[in-house]
């Protein structure tokens, strides 16, 4: 944990902690029991009053906060509201934890204990989704504001109930996945792509992780025409991260590699984009932050599997020596690649590193990239497109999503949309038009995944909160930081029998 969070074990009964606050879990439609009714029972019935008055119901993410007049331990009694018992699901209880977490911080609360005897889910989830929450909820968006910037966040949880380990892994995943937010939160003049190898360099050194950065003349000598074709209009270098974790506990297979596409600012290149959104698009690097804190995070877990993540890191600008529409290049892998569009970027700094992995032994390949504005229009901002060539992957990846409240929808690659990116020059074209765009991305994408099982997850809606949530502010998601996090546990767990 950092210097200003305590995350640990509550050994007290939970009415006698002496926190600032104590947070009562109770459900819409079950009778209230645990710590609820015995500080009800405590307080002479007054939290049954604010119920029968209707103040609290009970309701998924409902938080209402009271003095405790003193009757027990903490300061402040907090009702927190978990919907329909039947409904309740470890990220239901990730989200409800969080909310009253930021709902106290608000208020100046700082140091907060729950229990898990009041909540019906394994004990082991429920500790690590609770940490993870109250983690989650120190996040903020409001690094460059000047002046003092009143402080928001809870410092300290207690759980009682709960394994240590349980709650230090739950500790874990959530500073990963907002030390990721932070960085898709940074503007393109300051997370510029030798910034991002920079900062990966420094993760890297602070957890364990093995580093290298590839430069220029490494990527030409390589070949990977793709990649370097994007970096041609900006004065910026662009740069391969590559991070290893290879644990002596690790069998030699499976090794995974998960891809992350870091366009660390696009402007569309020759075919600009509207200036209207461009402001948006230093956010086009989310896939390539989702890679380096699932790798941050798995080294701090010590998964005991061999992965490797790229990140390609690039500025897409449209100076005078850009790459045009109407360009052939070659990729790594030999393939021709007709131009069309200079604003179908990402793809092409896919296909590079995912063919790079498969050199560098990967027998099971992810990418994650901010892709297409098709697959916004698709499924919004709530899920990520899943595409992949491996059911036992793609159902992998989705159990992995739900359980980290990352939501995955599988999408098709049947084989007639893979005649929409046919050039006739050469061998495939980087954009087959606005008909099923994500769907053809998708499949100019496979094309360098070789036979191996691979998958690819289009967050260009899921990376963003558009609007503020009760357990987030609008901003940066961090989505595929806990969904990889967990693939790489699970692909270890099988590997070992």
């Amino acid at each position: 944990m950092s210097e200003s969070f305590v995350l640990g074990v509550n050994a007290v009964p939970l009415l006698e902690s002496t926190t600032d606050a104590v947070i009562l879990p109770a459900f819409e439609d079950q009778e209230w029991t645990g710590s609820l009714s015995g500080a009800d029972e405590t307080l002479g019935g007054w939290l049954g009053e604010v119920r029968w008055r209707g103040e609290f119901r009970g309701e998924a993410n409902q938080v209402v906060i009271l003095s405790s007049l003193g009757h027990v331990g903490a300061a402040r009694l907090v009702m927190l509201g978990l919907g329909k018992g039947a409904n309740l699901s470890v990220s239901g209880w990730r989200n409800a934890v969080a909310t009253a977490c930021r709902a106290l911080g608000r208020r100046g609360i700082r140091s907060v204990a729950l229990d898990l005897g009041d909540v019906p889910l394994e004990r082991a989830a429920a500790a690590e989704a609770a940490a993870e929450a109250a983690v989650l909820s120190r996040f903020h968006t409001t690094l460059y504001r000047t002046g003092t910037t009143r402080d928001e966040s809870i410092h300290e949880l207690r759980v009682g109930n709960a394994a240590e380990a349980d709650l230090t892994r739950g500790g874990i995943l959530g500073q990963a996945k907002n030390w990721s937010r932070n960085l898709v939160n940074e503007p393109g003049n300051v997370l510029t792509a030798p910034e991002l190898a920079r900062r990966a360099a420094e993760m890297a050194g602070a957890v364990g992780l093995g580093c290298e950065i590839l430069e220029t003349e490494v990527l030409e000598r390589l070949g990977m025409g793709a990649f370097l074709a994007v970096a041609r209009g900006s004065r910026t270098p662009p740069k391969l991260i590559e991070l290893s974790h290879n644990p002596p506990n690790a069998p030699q297979s499976p090794i995974l590699a998960l891809v992350g596409k870091a366009v660390t600012f696009d402007t569309g290149g020759i075919s600009l984009k509207p200036a209207a959104e461009m402001g948006r698009m230093k956010g086009d690097m989310a896939g390539g932050a989702a890679v380096l804190g699932a790798m941050r995070a798995i080294a701090q877990l010590g998964i005991p599997l061999r992965v490797v993540g790229l990140v390609p890191a690039v500025n897409n600008m449209p100076d005078g020596n850009a790459w045009m529409p109407g360009d052939v290049v070659t990729a790594m892998s030999g393939k021709t690649i007709e131009t069309i569009s200079t604003d179908a970027e990402g793809r092409m700094l896919l296909a590079d590193a995912i063919h790079y992995a498969r050199t560098r032994g990967a027998t099971h390949v992810v990418d994650i990239a901010t892709l297409t504005g098709a697959c916004v229009t698709a499924l919004g901002h709530v899920a990520s497109g899943l595409f992949s060539n491996d059911q036992e992957l793609a159902d992998l990846l989705c159990g992995c999503g739900e359980e980290a409240g990352e939501h995955h929808w599988p999408m098709p690659l049947f084989p007639e949309y893979r005649e929409l990116i046919r050039s006739d020059i050469a061998d495939l074209k980087n954009s087959g038009g606005r008909t099923a765009g994500a769907i053809t991305a998708a499949c100019f994408i496979r094309e360098f995944a070789g036979d191996a099982p691979w998958a690819h997850l289009d967050i260009a809606g899921s990376s963003q909160y558009e609007k503020a949530r009760p357990w987030a502010p609008a901003g940066p998601t961090g989505t595929g930081v806990g969904t990889f996090a967990r693939l790489a546990a699970r692909m270890a767990a099988r590997a070992q029998g």
